[in-house]
């Protein structure tokens, strides 16, 4: 499976700049697939998980969306969204045998105006279960 092409058709429906699957080993997150239209982020990079939305999605388990407010300054939490000045956020957790080990998301330094709306939110959620399904057998939910 091309990961970059199904990260970016993800990004061209929701609107947003990057896609990204991260896997979490301890407190960190380690790039695996990404789709980035600013060339920000790279497989393979890996980066403190404390305070990112990566890790808020990862303590829900569940979908976490966000949007900044439209007189906001920009957004700055954890390393990757202080280097990217992410205005919209939309993660889902992946989790095989009731272990979260990593997350879905999409960004933009752009404001989504709109928000997230219930189309956007299934569809990211329906990516995860994808990836998990192609990807994750049972038996590698402790990587």
């Amino acid at each position: 499976m091309d990961w970059q092409a199904w990260l970016n058709d993800g990004c061209s429906a929701l609107g947003m700049e990057c896609g990204v699957v991260s896997v979490c080993c301890g407190r960190h997150l380690t790039v695996i697939h990404h789709a980035d239209r600013n060339s920000i982020l790279l497989s393979g990079d890996s980066f403190d998980r404390r305070g990112t939305f990566c890790e808020q999605v990862m303590q829900r388990r569940g979908l976490l969306t966000f949007v900044a407010p439209e007189e906001s300054k920009k957004i700055r939490l954890g390393h990757i969204e202080l280097e990217t000045s992410i205005q919209s956020y939309i993660g889902y957790p992946l989790i095989v045998r009731d272990t979260v080990f990593g997350t879905l998301n999409f960004s933009s330094t752009q404001r989504k105006i709109d928000g997230f709306n219930d189309h956007d939110m299934f569809l990211v959620e329906m990516m995860a279960k994808d990836y998990i399904q192609y990807n994750l057998a049972p038996n590698q939910a402790s990587l």
